[in-house]
């Protein structure tokens, strides 16, 4: 059996960019999708972090959901991928 390891965990804070602002957020959940190619082999894997929204009134949104590609650990790691 494979073992993966992502970036953050949760709880952690993800640092990312949304509407051209530096945003960060505790990430509520992580999910690790194991992806096959065409003959059922597994292929590569793909890591997502979810936040939990929420609007002006308080009220909770869905869950926005990013690829780790675009979260880091620090605002400095963001800084610096840009």
């Amino acid at each position: 059996m494979k073992t993966y390891q992502s970036k953050l965990a949760p709880g952690q804070t993800a640092w990312f960019m949304q509407n051209n602002k530096v945003v960060s957020k505790p990430v509520g959940t992580v999910t690790i999708r194991s992806v096959a190619d065409e003959k059922g082999n597994p292929s590569h894997e793909t890591i997502d972090y979810s936040f939990r929204a929420y609007k002006a009134t308080s009220d909770f949104e869905p869950w926005d959901t990013l690829s780790e590609k675009v979260c880091f650990a620090s605002k400095e790691e963001l800084l610096a991928s840009l």
